[in-house]
């Protein structure tokens, strides 16, 4: 059986701050990108069609947005109307300088593409599962296992490395000192 696809809105953001942008990064883009990174560590992205790469980039996009932000300077976007949060004003790299804020920064199309990646490898977003390691029912006994980081890990740790010098944060990474902290009832 064949299966059909839906057309996807693929427009590039070029730094303009358009109104209708999806992607930080454009496929050929993310190919030179992941041309950095040995093969074993990109299986997945090799097997992806042009469609598929797409997908995982709009949604690499979206999830940057969603989850990556920047405390120590406060950031505006470019134009009101602009569909994703770069570019900006306000970001500043290590040493104190500037970033330009009519384009799409390098560290962020790379960061995009390496979640793209990751997305395309494992579902990310997958609910984890609590081990209950022991059961009883008379007189009521539950035993968890002893592993208290049981929240998704939607944006993986070397996409914080990536947005770091930049002083970018992963929202709800232990680094921020917001943790959840796992509640228990006997």
């Amino acid at each position: 059986m064949e299966q059909t696809r839906t057309p996807l809105v693929f427009i590039v953001e070029d730094g303009t701050g358009k109104p209708d942008g999806t992607s930080y990064v454009s496929v050929d883009e993310a190919e030179q990108i992941m041309d950095r990174i040995p093969d074993q560590y990109k299986a997945a992205w090799l097997e992806m069609d042009e469609y598929q790469k797409q997908q995982v980039l709009v949604w690499g996009t979206q999830l940057f947005d969603d989850y990556i932000y920047f405390p120590c300077h406060p950031t505006q976007r470019v134009s009101q109307y602009q569909a994703l949060n770069f570019p900006c004003y306000g970001v500043y790299n290590q040493d104190g300088y500037q970033v330009g804020y009519n384009s799409v920064p390098a560290f962020v199309k790379r960061a995009t593409t390496t979640l793209g990646a990751e997305l395309g490898a494992a579902n990310l977003l997958s609910e984890p599962i609590r081990g209950i390691t022991s059961a009883t029912v008379g007189p009521l006994s539950v035993t968890f296992d002893e592993n208290y980081s049981h929240q998704p890990n939607v944006i993986p740790r070397s996409i914080g490395g990536i947005v770091a010098p930049y002083c970018g944060v992963v929202r709800g990474a232990s680094s921020t000192g917001i943790r959840a902290i796992p509640l228990y009832r006997a």
